[in-house]
């Protein structure tokens, strides 16, 4: 072991030159490739979703929602990772321009020689390109009350705005959805409102004409003013999700606001610390005014209101009024029912009377437990509506990634340090050995297998 540590040593002394030029290219190569390797950068926030049972339970004490029933993070990473958001986070961060204003320089070289050839393919398919990326790219980590969101991406500044709009859009998603699942609960119970309500003026006229046709008299309680107005179903269910959809809409407004606050705040402290063309200011802008544009779901809510308002308009209504309120009032046909009974004592009815009794009984009961669940719906909206702001919030916000993941540029260098080294002295080894030349007296002996009694000292 000693002769052959001997040999090599002496091997690197003699062939010098070459085992330092070897450590010197292996070196620059491993430098060279550092610098033209691509990078890739990851960013990460953490978003507070926690259940708020104490504000619903207040508001209405008599609420009976199962409590897996008002989970935030439930199903958090498929709206996230749906299609629909990624490509609303595609256009929300402009990342086609973007992607092709920051390609770093393999991929430069790549694409400029395939435009040479190959003509740019149309926008749609480059964005579904940039979502099988986000698919690939994007993670969502789902924990009890808190929700990360991750990216890994080729630049560090579109990390940052990818992450920034997953979140927006994620605060967005969750606001529309659970105001709309309580909306539609409140149109279904409208609707049954307005039907159970035509049930009881159609009973009460019924009733009325069947008690003039057999006791000849017109005394009692009448529907005539109860019919001079009634809007249509149809009319009450778009005026009902119209003033749902305005509701939505100014809270999504004020929900943007608030944030927009929040981000110029973060702005001042930034331009405070960094120079006014640092990186960080330049993302915080942009933003700014990717939130300062309605977003996809508020874009949708908008032409969802024109619609609306085309319909009440081809109905006949008034698009700008809000929801009309019941005419039928249960305690008038509650007494209307007293009274029926009252004439029952003295006179004789017939059977199409007592059924048609039946059916407002069963009508009136009906609408005071349908008017008792619609009240209960509409606090409950107006609940999560205040109680959005203290289910979620920002635990850890998105920062733009100031060092890669892959490469390392600390483990690259060593890995090529230590393989510069090793070149070398294999090169120098190898010089020796290939060269055909007796250096040592030990080489004789184990090649030849003949004993050495000396050296003669050379010419």
């Amino acid at each position: 072991m000693r002769d052959l540590t001997r040999f090599v040593l002496s091997a690197v002394w003699r062939h010098r030159v070459a085992g330092l030029a070897t450590f010197v290219g292996i070196l620059g190569a491993v430098v060279v490739a550092l610098v033209v390797m691509p990078r890739t950068y990851a960013t990460e926030a953490r978003l507070l979703a926690q259940r708020n049972l104490v504000l619903p339970v207040l508001s209405n004490p008599r609420r009976n929602v199962p409590t897996e029933a008002d989970t935030p993070t439930r199903q958090a990473s498929e709206a996230i990772l749906s299609h629909t958001n990624l490509v609303a986070i595609v256009k929300a961060t402009d990342l086609v321009g973007q992607s092709r204003r920051h390609r770093q320089l393999l991929s430069r070289l790549k694409h400029g020689l395939f435009e040479r050839f190959f003509p740019d393919p149309p926008e749609d398919v480059q964005v579904e390109r940039l979502v099988g990326m986000l698919k690939q790219n994007l993670w969502v980590n789902v924990t009890d009350g808190t929700v990360s969101i991750g990216v890994m991406w080729p630049d560090p500044n579109l990390a940052y705005r990818i992450v920034q709009a997953a979140q927006e859009n994620f605060f967005e998603e969750r606001h529309t959805s659970e105001l709309a699942l309580i909306s539609e609960s409140i149109n279904i119970l409208e609707g049954h409102v307005s039907d159970v309500n035509e049930q009881i003026r159609a009973s009460i006229d019924s009733m009325a004409r069947l008690r003039q046709s057999v006791a000849g008299t017109t005394r009692g309680p009448t529907v005539n003013a109860l019919r001079a107005v009634a809007p249509s179903s149809e009319v009450l269910s778009a005026q009902s999700r119209l003033e749902t959809v305005r509701r939505t809409i100014a809270d999504l407004e004020q929900f943007r606001s608030r944030r927009l606050a929040e981000m110029q705040a973060t702005l001042a402290d930034q331009r405070n610390t960094y120079g006014a063309a640092h990186p960080v200011i330049a993302n915080t802008e942009q933003a700014i005014r990717a939130l300062s544009a309605d977003s996809p779901q508020l874009q949708q809510l908008r032409r969802e209101e024109l619609d609306l308002r085309n319909t009440l308009a081809r109905l006949g209504a008034d698009p700008t009024g809000t929801v009309a309120p019941a005419n039928t009032d249960p305690f008038v046909a509650a007494a209307a029912l007293r009274g029926l009974e009252r004439i029952q004592q003295d006179s004789v009815l017939n059977e199409r009377m007592q059924y048609a009794r039946s059916r407002l009984r069963i009508a009136v009961s009906s609408y005071e437990d349908l008017l008792s669940r619609l009240d209960a719906a509409r606090i409950e909206l107006q609940t999560a509506r205040a109680a959005f702001k203290y289910k979620y919030g920002v635990i850890s916000p998105v920062q733009v990634p100031l060092t890669p993941i892959k490469p390392r540029p600390a483990k690259f260098l060593a890995a090529g340090f230590v393989l510069a080294s090793m070149l070398g002295l294999f090169v120098a080894v190898a010089l020796d050995v290939t060269g055909g030349r007796v250096l040592h007296h030990w080489q004789i002996q184990r090649s030849l297998g003949l004993e050495v009694f000396g050296e003669a000292p050379p010419v």
